[in-house]
């Protein structure tokens, strides 16, 4: 075989064969050189691995400005190639394994793996799936769709994230804090998945800062006059709108448990809601509500519409749960001249005004509300259990908030002991 001193320009002068191939070594290099077909140039170097003698491709030759391995890198390979054989490794495996690889990563696309996320994960754990896949659809594929999982940098989820915020995604109504947030926490539960359970990437590009400005928390503490204020906002709004604030305020129960009451679940004074997977509950555990006085008086104060079950429904649009969103906590915080506040507080006013100055315990108060308690003793827990206390917690909390309403003095309340009693 013919042996050149290769050079950049000697390689350009090489005339290729019209038919066959010509290989050339290097003289200043011996195993390595370069093979001449019809149309292309390409590096290669000849060693002994295992034992036997091996040609190995480096890869094509650069030829001016064009794309390919200029001579030093072919050189350089060549001689990386040549150690990883003379320690007993096969470098065909490892570029087998690097093509593998890169297969394996453009076949993972963010689109793909949002879709297997939805299918795979989000529908068969979560009730809120629908918002991930309107979340994945509306923000999150029509950037990242086609790029490799694991391509996605942190850059890359602050940058969308600040689109989101702005308002600058197609077809997005508005941007804002809690869309972002909304945004992220699906996103970083996607990486999660693919992370932990699939084993698509090494690491999740998700900083633990990246949550945007300041949201509203779930713990906010009213005083009596804030308190008395929604009330009062509840009786100018009235309708089913104002009456369902009220029951809101009155059991302490999920906004969406309250928004689905039926009349079916009725029976006298207890409210039973229903524990399987068509139900509210979101420990999914049937859950009894005792209803005061003054909740049955609310109840009594809307209009039963022919036909429909739900209690907060008007029934012009089927027999469907009241939806109330953030228009109608504008409507509410105009009346009520402050808004830093959301519906699921008024959740937890129930809890803290039952602590104190009620005096009910942590665990009544969790079984008012429907939580799970974990403790073996929770494992049993029946729908029933407690009934009387949840009563008696109830009451005192309904008799408070009538003090606080019409302004008398609730600093001299009645304990729950005397109310059960």
């Amino acid at each position: 075989m013919p042996k050149l001193a290769l050079t950049s320009k000697a390689i350009e002068r090489l005339k290729l064969p019209e038919t066959g191939q010509v290989d050339y070594f290097d003289k200043t290099l011996p195993a390595f050189g370069i093979r001449l077909g019809s149309t292309t140039r390409k590096f290669f170097v000849v060693t002994r691995i295992h034992g036997k003698r091996a040609r190995i491709t480096l890869g094509d030759a650069k030829v001016g400005d064009g794309p390919g391995l200029s001579l030093s890198e072919a050189r350089q390979k060549a001689g990386d190639v040549v150690e990883q054989a003379a320690h007993g490794l096969d470098p065909r495996q490892k570029r087998k394994a690097e093509v593998d690889a890169n297969k394996k990563r453009t076949a993972n696309t963010f689109g793909k793996v949002a879709d297997d996320y939805v299918e795979k994960y989000a529908k068969r754990t979560k009730r809120s799936w629908k918002q991930d896949e309107r979340i994945l659809d509306l923000y999150l594929k029509p950037k990242w769709g086609d790029w490799p999982i694991t391509d996605i940098t942190r850059a890359d989820v602050v940058d969308v994230l600040d689109e989101i915020e702005d308002g600058k995604i197609k077809g997005q109504r508005k941007g804002g804090t809690v869309a972002a947030n909304n945004a992220l926490a699906v996103v970083r539960k996607l990486f999660h998945w693919a992370m932990d359970e699939r084993a698509l990437i090494e690491t999740v590009p998700i900083g633990r800062k990246m949550k945007r400005g300041v949201v509203v928390s779930r713990k906010r503490n009213f005083t009596d006059d804030e308190v008395r204020a929604i009330w009062k906002a509840a009786d100018t709004i009235g309708g089913f709108k104002g009456a369902a604030v009220k029951m809101l305020m009155l059991t302490g129960q999920r906004r969406a448990v309250v928004m689905g009451m039926k009349f079916s679940e009725i029976e006298g004074n207890l409210w039973t809601i229903p524990g399987d997977a068509e139900g509210r509950a979101k420990n999914k555990r049937e859950h009894v509500v005792p209803l005061t006085p003054q909740a049955l008086e609310v109840i009594a104060s809307v209009p039963r519409v022919e036909g429909k079950d739900h209690v907060f429904g008007t029934g012009w649009r089927g027999d469907r749960p009241l939806n109330i969103g953030s228009k109608l906590h504008n409507e509410f915080t105009e009346k009520c001249g402050f808004d830093d506040w959301v519906w699921n507080n008024l959740r937890g006013l129930v809890a803290t005004r039952m602590r104190r100055p009620l005096n009910v315990s942590p665990a009544i108060i969790d079984a008012v509300q429907g939580r799970l308690d974990q403790s073996v003793q929770g494992q049993h827990y029946d729908a029933n259990d407690y009934l009387e206390d949840k009563r008696a917690a109830l009451t005192a909390w309904a008799n408070l908030l009538d003090r606080i309403v019409s302004g008398e003095d609730a600093g001299n309340v009645v304990d729950i002991s005397e109310v059960r009693a």
